[in-house]
């Protein structure tokens, strides 16, 4: 499965998208996309915090990656956040100081996939 998901990172992760995120966001242009802005940095919810029960608690955005639309879906479908921004298919990343491979997300991508194989 390592492999499997090592294959899928180099084909369907294109570029780390962070450095042009930030500064598009941060900068005079966020007016013209103000709300793909806000959304590149809201994460996905998450259902284990329990601080408010009336606020929703977003795990925090920690780097900005431009991927295929086929692993835009994907990863939408397991409850990432994925947001078009300026043509690119961007995936908000909640984890860092890790190889991408290792996160939490390829487990139910590759489940989904030998669902629909078997």
């Amino acid at each position: 499965m390592t492999r499997m998901i090592d294959k899928m990172v180099e084909q369907e992760i294109l570029a780390c998208a962070s450095t042009m995120v930030w500064d598009l966001t941060q900068s005079d242009c966020r007016e013209h996309f103000e709300d793909e802005a806000c959304e590149l940095w809201t994460g996905p919810f998450d259902d284990e915090a329990t601080e408010d029960e009336n606020e929703p608690v977003y795990r925090e955005v920690f780097e900005h990656w431009i991927v295929t639309p086929w692993l835009a879906g994907h990863l939408a479908a397991t409850g990432e956040t994925v947001v078009e921004f300026m043509g690119f298919n961007i995936w908000a990343r909640t984890t860092t100081g890790q190889a991408i491979s290792m996160d939490h997300v390829w487990s139910p991508i590759i489940k989904n996939i030998e669902a629909r194989v078997a």
